[in-house]
């Protein structure tokens, strides 16, 4: 049960990166190229 539980955690925690991640390119993308995005 404790293990399946780490794993769970585990999971989430790389979820939760990879959220971040998208999140940080994506902005970082925009700040790159304004005139492509038409702002």
């Amino acid at each position: 049960m404790m293990q399946r539980k780490i794993n769970l955690s585990i999971n989430y925690l790389n979820v939760l990166l990879q959220v971040l991640g998208l999140m940080n390119f994506g902005t970082s993308e925009e700040l790159k190229q304004p005139v492509v995005l038409g702002r």
